[in-house]
């Protein structure tokens, strides 16, 4: 092995210049001993580069995006699924997510309550009659007004004027 006067990099017999900085390594065989392995810092490295900077002529990593949807959700999609069931087209935004648990725990736990009350009532005083138009009058306007609030506090909450809201400006 020859040594580089230069840099101190050992170098293969028989090589006249250093593969590390290029300079004209003296000609001749080693002698004596194996001098003990230089250790060095590779020549890419950069003082005061970041950890897990490239090399120069390397590409840098690429830098993982976030795992989401381009563009928010539609305030028509939120307004279907809070028709479907009143509340659950709100949980899918962040600032109104409280707002559509309430509304979600109000129409199953009040909504259960208050329509077995108004069976039980309907049926006694008015018959079979006041039962059916309790299910086709009153649940389907409750669920279309859930459906507009819903529009109308998604569009808010997306801004930008994009989907302006319908009813509760």
């Amino acid at each position: 092995m020859i040594r580089c006067g230069a840099c101190g990099v050992d170098n293969a017999d028989g090589t006249q210049f250093c593969v590390n900085c290029g300079s004209q390594l003296p000609s001749g065989a080693p002698t004596g001993a194996p001098p003990p392995p230089v250790y060095q810092t590779p020549p890419s490295y950069q003082p005061g580069a970041p950890s897990g900077y490239p090399p120069p002529g390397q590409q840098p990593m690429p830098v993982p995006q976030p795992i989401g949807p381009a563009e928010p959700m539609h305030p028509g999609i939120a307004a279907l699924l809070s028709f479907l069931m009143p509340g659950l087209g709100l949980l899918f935004f962040p600032n109104k997510r409280n707002l559509g648990i309430y509304m979600l725990a109000g129409t199953i736990g009040g909504g259960v309550l208050l329509f077995g009350i108004y069976l039980i009532i309907s049926f006694v005083t008015f018959g079979i009659g006041s039962i059916l138009a309790c299910c086709f009058l009153v649940i389907p306007l409750w669920n279309i007004f859930a459906a507009l609030y819903t529009y109308d506090m998604a569009a808010k909450e997306i801004g930008g004027g994009k989907y302006p809201p319908l009813i509760f400006k």
